[in-house]
């Protein structure tokens, strides 16, 4: 798994190295979790993958 710093990406430029890092490390295996069920899992998932949270960097930053 890529290890990010627990802050979210504060430019464009850190969130778009951190999807070239996730992209890079191939292919990742979900977590076994109940949090990591559903049809919400694969966006949880690339959410700690990326180091940020729903609602706010990932939508303030690429819109």
């Amino acid at each position: 798994m890529t290890d990010f710093p627990g802050s979210p990406p504060k430019t464009r430029k850190e969130l778009f190295e951190r999807m070239r890092a996730v992209i890079a490390h191939g292919w990742h295996d979900m977590p076994k979790g109940p949090r990591d069920n559903g049809s919400g899992a694969p966006g949880l998932l690339l959410e700690d993958l990326l180091g940020t949270t729903a609602g706010g960097t990932l939508s303030a930053l690429t819109w």
